[in-house]
């Protein structure tokens, strides 16, 4: 599993169901922005076809999330650890795709919405 963050490439997968260069993006209930992402990502999910079943237990997930940032306080600002920069990081996942062959989507400006077959 490749992270975006580095210091969550501890958090592995024991039964090795994941591909060591497949990039895995890690939401933990202290982002403040969790909750809304994982509900957009269920959303999403069940715009494609997914097992109403996983889209449930996802937006159980996301209330869950919201609990607990409700039992501390609230959630923070999402952030990165000290050490390498936004940019550092970038240069590096660049270097890493090249190693393995593949193309490096260019950044520009924000993020594209995902176009549905609608």
């Amino acid at each position: 599993m490749r992270h975006a963050r580095e210091d969550y490439d501890r958090i592995q997968d024991p039964a090795g169901l994941i591909p060591a260069d497949e990039p895995v993006f890690l939401l933990r209930a202290k982002d403040m922005a969790a909750p809304e992402a994982v509900r957009a990502w269920a959303n999403r999910a069940a715009a494609c076809g997914a097992d109403p079943e996983i889209v449930g237990l996802v937006w159980a997930q996301a209330r869950l999330m919201e609990e607990w940032q409700a039992s501390i306080g609230g959630g923070t600002i999402p952030d990165l650890p000290a050490g390498p920069t936004g940019a550092d990081k970038r240069a590096a996942y660049e270097a890493s795709r090249r190693t393995h062959n593949e193309p490096v989507p260019a950044p520009k400006g924000e993020p594209k919405d995902i176009q549905s077959d609608e």
